[in-house]
């Protein structure tokens, strides 16, 4: 049996004048994305028409936004966390982390933000931390795992915070205190998580690739599979849950 193929007609293009390495969101008509030209533009998901863009002061790379109760949330490179009127493009208010933002894509969950800090691209030996900040007013509620830097975007889920930090570990984090409740070595540069039926399912990166499910409560390792040496560095996983619900780290910054 030959399968047709039905030619893919494209709706519209929109030129950029930098690559796009976030991933993109459609709420409420609008898709949101960030550019390495310094912008997130905002374009009508159906013309491709631009509504508005916002130029922040260094690059987007692939700190995707988050747009939640009518704000876009994104990191820059430029050190800056920046909350933006998701209607107009206005600007909100952006809060100083002291290194680049531009790998971690933020989460927002019950009126926080939460991000981690990658580098100071002129000078690697400042490692970022992970940050917890007020997403109405932009004021740091704390800020823990300093000098760790963080390639990995945050997946928030029953009160607990999950992220892969780039020297090597898998943090359970607590997302009241910012305390860790517990910790795994899965090998540099691990990937983003995904929460479901209790379980938190993440990729290792470095030279020897595992993919592990951990008890998300006690971190208690479930199994583990060998990747061949394939390194998980990028690569979230989609899970389907008990009752076919899909959950996805959401590198674009979305809350699963």
């Amino acid at each position: 049996m030959h399968w047709m193929h039905k030619p893919v007609k494209e709706k519209w293009r929109y030129n950029t004048f930098g690559n796009i390495s976030t991933g993109a969101v459609v709420v409420n008509g609008t898709v949101y994305f960030g550019c390495s030209d310094g912008r997130v533009y905002a374009l009508n998901a159906e013309s491709g028409k631009l509504k508005w863009f916002y130029a922040a002061f260094d690059m987007i790379n692939a700190s995707g936004p988050a747009v939640v109760n009518g704000v876009v949330y994104f990191g820059s490179r430029d050190k800056y966390l920046y909350a933006i009127d998701a209607n107009t493009g206005a600007h909100l208010w952006w809060y100083n982390c002291g290194v680049s933002l531009e790998m971690s894509s933020p989460t927002v969950v019950n009126g926080v933000v939460y991000i981690g800090g990658w580098y100071d691209v002129s000078n690697f030996n400042k490692a970022g931390s992970l940050f917890a900040i007020n997403a109405t007013t932009g004021a740091l509620v704390w800020e823990k795992l300093p000098n760790t830097g963080f390639s990995s975007s945050p997946v928030v889920s029953n009160g607990m915070l999950y992220i892969s930090a780039d020297g090597g570990n898998f943090n359970a984090i607590n997302t009241t205190t910012g305390d860790v409740a517990w910790s795994k070595r899965i090998l540099p540069n691990g990937a983003d998580p995904t929460v479901a039926d209790g379980v938190v399912f993440v990729g290792g990166g470095g030279n020897f690739g595992f993919f592990r499910a951990y008890d998300a409560a006690t971190g208690a390792e479930k199994w583990k599979f060998d990747t061949n040496n394939t390194a998980l560095t990028f690569s979230g996983p989609l899970v389907l849950d008990s009752l076919g619900k899909a959950h996805y780290p959401g590198a674009s910054g979305m809350q699963q």
